[in-house]
């Protein structure tokens, strides 16, 4: 029984343990990103930002204009451009719903498995004119909460991109539901610098995909407001919450599992006594 007990509590407990888990790891490879970033000198940060203009100026010239020379020369330096640390562009943040990824280069499983993915030949998350930057992730993901929520963003969410030394704010203005081979919705617009979110819809069965649009808007500089910070704080101590929960039902379950199993034994030994007594 008490084997049984633990079974069941861990199988309970396993989705919440591994994303502590997957957070913590998540975090500390971000944190890596942002050592990286620091230590790169301003010339090596201004030319990979340029590579990184450049290939959204000619994927919005394709989109416009049809094919061009440049198009494939481009695509297929697409994995060394703002490359800083092991295929790591950046990362997003999502505050209302507590999400805070690092972003890769490409949509390989490897990839989702790890974070959120650039999708190749749409724009860099870098903003400009002329941009749509699609960015995709998991729901349902056994292991960890990646864009579980994003279909709780309402108008005027706030969203963060972090590239090299920028950070990009941008707003939810939309979202919609589409077959899952529709890139219509992913077109780079004239004057418009866009951001798209992209994951499997409904929750567990995955027949569409749901897209959630935003907006750039501009702030003044690049420190965290005090409610940024706060809201960082909260997402750190709820986090706890979960496994400290956990970790009382679990002595609950046991402990009342080892009276039950006590109380057994002593109405077995009672009744063996007076079996005993009763032979005699």
């Amino acid at each position: 029984m008490i084997a049984f007990g633990l079974f069941s509590v861990g199988c309970f407990l396993y989705p919440t343990i591994s994303n502590q888990i997957n957070e913590h790891y998540n975090e500390s490879t971000i944190n890596e990103y942002n050592r990286n970033v620091n230590t790169s000198s301003d010339s090596e940060i201004h030319a990979e930002l340029q590579m990184a203009a450049q290939y959204n100026k000619v994927i919005a010239t394709d989109f416009f204009d049809g094919g061009n020379e440049e198009y494939e020369k481009i695509l297929n330096d697409y994995f060394d451009i703002l490359d800083v640390d092991d295929g790591i562009m950046g990362t997003i943040e999502i505050p209302s719903i507590k999400v805070k990824l690092p972003v890769y280069h490409g949509e390989s499983e490897d990839v989702l498995k790890k974070g959120a993915a650039h999708l190749e030949k749409t724009s860099f998350p870098i903003g400009g004119i002329d941009t749509r930057a699609c960015v995709s992730a998991h729901s349902g993901y056994p292991s960890q909460k990646f864009f579980d929520d994003i279909d709780e963003l309402i108008s005027d969410d706030i969203i963060y991109i972090r590239i090299l030394n920028k950070k990009l704010t941008y707003k939810v203005f939309d979202k919609e539901v589409v077959e899952p081979d529709d890139i219509t919705k992913l077109k780079v617009e004239h004057g418009k610098e866009l951001l798209t979110l992209i994951t499997c819809y409904p929750y567990g069965i995955n027949s569409h995909r749901l897209l959630v649009h935003a907006k750039r808007v501009y702030t003044s500089g690049n420190a965290a407001t005090a409610d940024e910070i706060q809201i960082h704080t909260n997402t750190k101590r709820m986090s706890a919450i979960p496994i400290i929960g956990a970790v009382i039902a679990l002595s609950v379950i046991s402990f009342s599992i080892g009276i039950v199993i006590h109380k057994r034994r002593k109405c077995d030994k009672s009744k063996h006594r007076q079996e005993g007594i009763k032979n005699a």
